[in-house]
């Protein structure tokens, strides 16, 4: 079974939310709806017994069992997954992964829209040791938005769990 989750992101990173707010692990269809400026611009189906954790107009997914977790915003300006594309390093480079070298690009769909995907090495900001990142750049909803799971070490089943969440999303 699955929970359904709506996030809302604010398009210029103006965001009603508290700096911090944890969301309990869905239930069984229990929504969890997240708001920005009282706009619905994302719906995602959440495996059951996920943490959702919101800071500004971003939030994190984590499964209790640590196979999930990725973060995932809204791309403000971007009309494409491509247009997207040639910022995806600054993108992640205030939170996740700075200085990030896209080794491999892969054009893929996601909820029936053409998407990117970057996969890479860079730099944890958290504590500055070396990570690999995979990034998605995917239109939904008519808007662009990036997820992106990182970590040292990014395993197959952490990269499903992610994209079996994004081919979910879709107009709230």
């Amino acid at each position: 079974m699955r929970a359904t989750i709506l996030t809302a992101c604010s398009l210029f990173a103006t965001c009603a939310l508290a700096a911090e707010t944890n969301v309990p692990p869905a239930t069984p269809n229990s929504p969890v709806v997240l708001q920005a400026q009282a706009a619905a611009l994302l719906k995602l189906d959440l495996p059951v017994g996920c943490k959702v954790t919101s800071s500004g107009a971003r939030i994190a997914v984590q499964s209790l069992d640590g196979v999930l977790f990725f973060q995932l915003w809204q791309v403000p300006g971007a009309k494409s997954a491509d247009d997207a594309l040639p910022h995806y390093a600054n993108l992640l480079r205030q939170e996740d992964v700075r200085d990030l070298r896209g080794t491999t690009t892969n054009a893929i769909t996601i909820a029936g829209a053409p998407a990117k995907v970057i996969r890479g090495d860079g730099t944890e900001v958290d504590d500055g040791d070396p990570g690999k990142a995979e990034v998605v750049l995917f239109t939904a909803a008519g808007r662009v938005f990036v997820a992106c799971a990182h970590g040292e070490h990014l395993t197959p089943a952490e990269s499903k769990a992610m994209f079996a969440v994004l081919q979910t999303a879709r107009k709230p």
